[in-house]
């Protein structure tokens, strides 16, 4: 896999991750 795909499924692991947690405020805070 290119970084690109790699980073491009961080951001969705995170987004997901953050969403399941307390939503769009644990993105900006990070």
């Amino acid at each position: 896999m290119s970084k690109t795909k790699i980073q491009m499924s961080h951001f969705y692991l995170v987004l997901f991750l953050s969403h399941n947690r307390s939503g769009p405020c644990f993105i900006l805070k990070n």
